[in-house]
């Protein structure tokens, strides 16, 4: 499957490593999201999935979809390996 990147984003994933590898986010959209329809009725949840897959360099070159918990006005981002939730915990946009 080809991705094809609208802009990339520079993040760092807070782990128990404490890594600072910057990720590069790809817009890879899934079926239901390119027809503009929303996971849940409410649009909350504790796994909604992004329109964004991010490659974690220390894990491969595998592609991991970047997940939504979200609640009222606040959200946390975060991408699934082994079970367990990574955070991103901050972000910036490269020029």
């Amino acid at each position: 499957m080809a991705v094809k990147s609208l802009y990339e984003k520079t993040v760092w994933v807070q782990d128990t490593t404490k890594s600072k590898n910057p990720l590069i986010f790809y817009s890879c959209p899934l079926w239901w999201q390119k027809q503009g329809l929303s996971y849940t009725a409410s649009g909350y949840g504790n796994k909604v999935p992004t329109r964004y897959c991010t490659r974690v360099p220390e894990w491969g070159t595998r592609l991991y979809r970047v997940y939504c918990m979200i609640w009222s006005n606040v959200g946390s981002l975060y991408i699934i390996h082994h079970g367990r939730n990574y955070f991103i915990n901050e972000y910036r946009v490269r020029l």
